[in-house]
């Protein structure tokens, strides 16, 4: 009998230091969560996210695009005053002036935005008849196949 108290004392000695430890350590891990908690509510914000309305967006990629579309339609239209405004081999305007007296053909080949874009466009649909976008003569050709593209 005297063993059988002596070993419930023991495993209620052990018990309670197994309590004593988990209080100790759950203390320990509670002071530790507080500390973190301070940190994270005293930390200066380092990341902002602006937040775009989605119409205010689509708007402004709306605007942009529409002004793409008009800048290319005047382009085009430019082009297709140059396609009757270039310098022949005889040293003429493709309007029948002479090249030095042609100031369509002198605005229009001094023209680099125009000269650019027509790079990117080399084919003018229809209205293509073989003239190099750019080139003023026939010699560079369309990228339709009228003459080689060079």
């Amino acid at each position: 009998m005297h063993i059988e108290m002596w070993r419930e004392d023991l495993t209620e000695q052990q018990e309670e230091r197994l309590t004593d430890q988990r209080l100790r350590e759950i203390a320990s891990l509670e002071l530790t969560i507080a500390e973190l908690r301070q940190e994270l509510d005293e930390r200066p914000i380092q990341v902002v996210y602006e937040n775009v309305d989605k119409q205010t967006l689509d708007d402004a990629i709306s605007e942009t695009n529409r002004a793409f579309r008009s800048r290319d339609r005047v382009l085009r239209d430019m082009t297709t005053l140059h396609l009757k405004h270039f310098e022949t081999e005889s040293g003429r305007c493709g309007c029948g002036k002479p090249a030095d007296g042609c100031d369509e053909r002198v605005i229009l080949d001094g023209s680099r935005a125009l000269r650019a874009w027509e790079r990117r466009h080399r084919h003018f649909g229809p209205r293509c008849d073989g003239v190099a976008a750019g080139a003023g003569t026939r010699s560079r050709g369309c990228a339709c196949g009228a003459a080689n593209a060079t």
